[in-house]
């Protein structure tokens, strides 16, 4: 069936609906839509339809949502701007877009540029906008092509157009309030996406299969290198003291999770292979791509340099070490309070002192992350049904 096809039978199903389309072009982002796409499809007043967006960094997104078993039409025309007019000719009342940054290099005739004249543009975040930028001196206002934090994550255009961008809690609502857009549309919802991480606690997976239970840490590393952009990468200048770790110490299990463009940005493939091929030789370490989830689940604390692990890592209840590369944007409110549940850590020396504190029972900050939770948190399971009830408030007094 075409997507023409499909969006013909929707249309016929959708009286009396409000139709929302949610846009993804990366499976990696789905957990952020996940609970708002169930809601509405239990809901009586909603029909909601998920639309896959090419993008050229995760073209496996369509065969992912079909091996789920979630329904779903793939745009994939070669002219984009065919799927534009086809999703125009849905009619669709509300358009979920996670394409803040324009990011994923979607097609630029899913910007909400192209959307926002013709439906209502809703935002929830899939990476909270957890750093401040207040002292980088930013191009003019409409120039989007020099990011910085609060400017990237709470105040682009994007965030100008969008009928509604739902906040976590009301420290990012009091952020977005500082913004040229003074947070007009801003609306204190909770976050979906950390409500399905919760869900899925239970799942585990570990890539090493070894006798008995050794110690299992993740080393995360961001790619926004030390010394440019957002400044918390710490891959390059640590490496090498990783490797030396995890050698000298078999009774430690370290797997490698990296952003996925850590290795396609700044990091020349020699110096890459003169790493990794010791570190994929040694029996008790590994590096892993997948959902991480699971990987989270079935660790015992985790080494990050950032930036969205430094949240997302603490739902677990377990340590985590934050290697600070000192060099880095500063925090906003949000990212000050979620920051003290982590150890700070300047040396992978440090970060082994605090491993074999850890090994022996001694985790002090467990209650501080149990307040992360609590303060990221404030409607525990609710957030997609808050959503969907700031919806349909916003469109009943539109009307």
């Amino acid at each position: 069936m075409t997507p023409a096809e499909e969006i013909e039978i929707i249309r016929g199903q959708a009286t009396g609906k409000t139709i929302a389309v949610l846009l993804v072009s990366n499976i990696a982002l789905w957990d952020a839509l996940h609970d708002i796409y169930y809601a509405m499809e239990r809901s009586e007043d909603f029909l909601p339809v998920i639309v896959v967006l090419p993008a050229s960094n995760y073209r496996g997104t369509p065969a992912a949502f079909a091996a789920l078993g979630i329904p779903h039409i793939y745009f994939d025309f070669a002219d984009p701007r065919e799927g534009l007019q086809l999703l125009k000719s849905l009619q669709p009342d509300i358009v979920f877009s996670l394409n803040a940054h324009n990011g994923d290099s979607i097609p630029p005739a899913y910007f909400i540029e192209e959307l926002s004249a013709f439906t209502r543009v809703v935002y929830t975040d899939y990476s909270l906008g957890i750093l401040d930028d207040s002292g980088v001196v930013k191009k003019p206002t409409g120039d989007e092509t020099k990011p910085g934090a609060i400017w990237m994550d709470y105040d682009q255009g994007f965030h100008r157009k969008a009928w509604m961008l739902c906040c976590v809690n009301g420290a990012a609502k009091r952020i977005y309030e500082t913004a040229s857009h003074q947070g007009r549309n801003a609306v204190v919802t909770g976050y979906p996406k950390l409500d399905r991480i919760c869900q899925r606690r239970n799942e585990s997976f570990w890539p090493i299969e070894s006798a008995g239970r050794p110690f299992r840490l993740i080393w995360h590393v961001h790619h926004s290198l030390k010394g440019g952009w957002l400044g918390f990468g710490m891959f390059p200048f640590v490496c090498m003291e990783m490797l030396k770790w995890a050698s000298d110490n078999p009774d430690i299990e370290i797997v490698l999770q990296p952003h996925p463009l850590i290795f396609r940005e700044g990091i020349p493939r020699p110096e890459l292979d003169y790493f990794m091929k010791p570190w994929a030789a040694l029996p008790n370490t590994a590096v892993y791509h997948g959902d991480f989830v699971p990987l989270m689940a079935a660790s015992d604390a985790m080494l990050a340099d950032g930036v969205s692990f430094l949240y997302e890592y603490q739902l677990f209840g377990k340590p985590l070490i934050w290697l600070d590369s000192g060099e880095h944007l500063p925090f906003n409110a949000v990212g000050q309070q979620i920051i003290k549940g982590a150890y700070p850590v300047r040396t992978i020396a440090e970060a082994q002192y605090l491993v074999e504190q850890l090994r022996r029972g001694t985790d002090e900050l467990g209650w501080q992350r149990q307040e992360t939770v609590r303060y990221l948190m404030p409607y525990p399971g609710r957030s997609a049904e808050n959503i969907l009830a700031s919806i349909r408030a916003k469109l009943w007094a539109e009307s």
